[in-house]
């Protein structure tokens, strides 16, 4: 009964969001899980029709749909060694890197593409963008 009622309440913040972020409230005490929940109902677009002026939740909604992103190994983002572009895994044979060796495969089609670096953190890349005090938003 206690999911079915969390549920409801997130739902209903999903849909009054605007309001709430109005009152003189504290939304640190939500936890990590309905974050999460929070991040999985509510799309890039309606946060970003959010008016949060003092900051209340919407950043850590939009760092918990970041980190979620992420996550996922498919989506995983790197720099190439060649031309220090960033770059997801996914796409590396779909795109070209301008300043890579260049090979031919059996089928004979030229073959460029971005190779990740090996020492590479994306965790330290995102804390140095942080640290340019730079938006979860923008990120």
């Amino acid at each position: 009964k206690m999911a079915s009622l969390v549920h409801m309440c997130l739902v209903y913040v999903c849909g009054n969001m605007n309001d709430i972020l109005k009152m003189p409230i504290d939304l640190n005490c939500l936890n990590q899980e309905l974050l999460s929940e929070l991040s999985n109902m509510l799309t890039v677009d309606v946060l970003d029709e959010l008016n949060d002026r003092k900051d209340k939740l919407v950043s850590r909604i939009y760092m918990r749909k970041l980190e979620e992103l992420l996550l996922e190994e498919d989506k995983m983002i790197t720099r190439c060694t060649y031309c220090g572009k960033l770059f997801a895994l996914r796409n590396r044979r779909k795109m070209v890197c301008p300043k890579a060796k260049i090979y031919i495969d059996y089928h004979g089609n030229v073959i460029a593409e971005h190779v990740p670096m090996s020492k590479w953190d994306m965790n330290k890349f995102l804390l140095n963008l942080r640290a340019r005090k730079m938006s979860w938003r923008d990120i």
